[in-house]
């Protein structure tokens, strides 16, 4: 890993100058996002880009509830967290199953970033240096 020289975004939004320079900034997010999603785990695992299991700090008691492997497949990866869901009680069987249900259960796994906001987005003027987080 290496340092992205600039700054996050969110802290230099606010004084672009135009239109443009944020339609810069879109434009290479949208290809660094491509680029991403087209990144495949060599075992096709569902879990941390450190081979590590996937981790979920957005679910209430996610350190009490968080796996302790990688997910052998997307549908395995959806029905524990449907079952931390009813367990934790944050939301009825209700919703959950219907919910859940929507979801492809047989599909590639891709690179994907969970927290992807402007402050985890490093540029330099309008080009994007980094992703971090």
């Amino acid at each position: 890993m290496e340092r992205a020289s600039g700054a996050s975004l969110d802290t230099v939004i606010d004084s672009m100058s135009n239109d443009s320079d944020l339609q810069t900034i879109a434009t290479e997010l949208s290809s660094a996002l491509t680029h991403m999603s087209s990144l495949k785990h060599p075992h096709n695992k569902v879990g941390s880009v450190a081979n590590d299991p996937f981790r979920n700090a957005l679910v209430c008691c996610a350190a009490c509830f968080s796996p302790k492997r990688m997910f052998d497949s997307v549908g395995n990866f959806h029905d524990y967290w449907r079952d931390v869901f009813l367990l934790t009680g944050s939301l009825l069987e209700l919703y959950v199953n219907p919910f859940i249900s929507q979801f492809p259960r047989n599909c590639g796994v891709h690179f994907t970033h969970m927290d992807l906001v402007p402050r985890n987005i490093i540029v330099d003027g309008t080009k994007i240096t980094g992703i971090r987080d």
